[in-house]
């Protein structure tokens, strides 16, 4: 009896040992293998677009992410995916110009994936190009170059270029005519502020005329208890560009009913408020800034109307990293808003706002959170945000999550979550 079973015993072992060893057989090991079509792209002058693919050359599935600390004048899309085997996708590249200073730039972006990594090389050339019978000069060379700012302003026509060279200047300053007033490099052109007893909460440097252009200045205060508004907006039309904000109280706040102001490119960096409109504002345009080390809010929308706040990248806030204060019909999308308190807050009577095809992620409180009693919306035609505490499946394997994500607060929810970043 005893040898029956001991034969049995060794016939079960076998016939499992011979089935484990034909499954292992066909069993493909998966071996992903990244391969980009180019490791090198050149933005020639008037080029400002291009593209290049990812393929997958191995076997398996490869699963691929571009960085997202790159400089404000790079944009790529898409960011991240997934490719079986042979399959490839098509990454658009696009140059900004506009917030670039001028000068010759290099600049590498890294690519990883489960089947190895790769570097892509950007190139691109900025030239600057100004009209000399409209263009005043600022601490230059030139024995006709004016050695104060605001000198050259009150000496400029409507329509004229300021031009201010490399140097520390120690000034406040009032736009209040129509003119472009142009730093030599964001990271050299420095305005300086030191207040005076008898000043409280002034503004460096105040734009009162419509239709002004401020870029390529570093605006900084280096005493901890200076309260100022780096660039304050009263006025219309004007564009905010490519500029460096260090340990300022508000580094750019647009005010008192201003529309149709751009901001754009901006770094800023230790400060109670990163952009901050207020006051019976609309139509503002807060796009590609990065703010960090923030103490009450990266971007404020405060008391205004249809705003748009897009490709922002918001760390590091104590507080929230975008705020929809008693605002509406504000549009928050594609903005990259990670490792604050909490990531985008709706508080305080707004209503009809859009917030989707936003990156929340590592927020310590809240991804989201929505607290105005009213109705907000979390998702705008079939797009949601991407959240990375999201606990829902993708079943059908269409991007979207099957359940909808609840936003903390008053209960309104994000009905498309997206599984993947956009």
């Amino acid at each position: 009896m005893k040898k029956k079973i001991l034969t049995s015993v060794i016939s079960l072992i076998l016939v499992f040992l011979i089935f484990s060893g034909c499954t292992d057989k066909n069993v493909k090991e998966e071996n992903p293998e990244i391969s980009i079509s180019t490791t090198s792209l050149d933005f020639n002058k008037g080029v400002t677009s291009g593209s290049f693919t990812i393929k997958n050359v191995g076997e398996g599935k490869l699963s691929w992410e571009i960085e997202d600390n790159i400089p404000l004048w790079i944009s790529l899309s898409p960011m991240v995916g997934s490719l079986s085997n042979n399959e490839e996708s098509n990454i658009t590249v696009i140059i900004d110009r506009e917030i670039m200073d001028p000068g010759a730039y290099s600049q590498d972006v890294s690519i990883s994936s489960n089947g190895g990594s790769e570097i892509l090389l950007i190139k691109a050339q900025v030239e600057l190009n100004l009209d000399a019978e409209t263009t005043l000069y600022v601490g230059g060379e030139d024995p006709t170059d004016y050695s104060s700012i605001q000198d050259a302003i009150d000496n400029a026509s409507d329509g004229f270029n300021v031009f201010v060279y490399s140097g520390l200047y120690n000034e406040q300053l009032v736009l209040n005519k129509k003119i472009s007033l142009i730093g030599e490099s964001k990271e050299t052109t420095i305005i300086e502020y030191k207040q005076t007893d008898n000043q409280f909460m002034t503004a460096i440097i105040s734009i009162e005329a419509d239709n002004c252009s401020l870029k390529g200045f570093k605006i900084i205060t280096y005493d901890d208890t200076i309260l100022s508004n780096g660039i304050s907006v009263k006025s219309s039309n004007n564009s905010i560009l490519g500029n460096n904000f260090l340990n300022i109280t508000s580094a750019i706040a647009i005010e008192l009913g201003s529309k149709n102001n751009h901001v754009k490119g901006n770094i800023i960096t230790i400060c109670n408020y990163g952009i901050r409109t207020w006051g019976r504002n609309e139509k503002n345009i807060i796009n590609k800034n990065e703010i960090s080390s923030a103490k009450y809010a990266g971007i404020l929308i405060q008391s205004s109307e249809n705003d748009k706040v897009f490709e922002n990248r918001v760390y590091n806030v104590d507080a929230a990293g975008i705020r929809i204060y008693g605002s509406k019909y504000t549009h928050v999308y594609r903005n990259l808003v990670y490792d604050n308190k909490d990531g985008i807050l709706i508080c305080c009577g707004s209503n009809n706002n859009y917030v989707y095809l936003n990156t929340l992620k590592r927020n310590r409180e809240y991804n989201g959170e929505d607290n105005s009693h009213n109705i907000n919306n979390w998702d705008y035609e079939g797009s949601g945000n991407y959240w990375d505490d999201y606990t829902g499946l993708d079943e059908n394997g269409d991007g979207i999550g099957d359940t909808s994500y609840k936003i903390p607060g008053d209960g309104n929810r994000d009905s498309y979550p997206l599984i993947n970043p956009p």
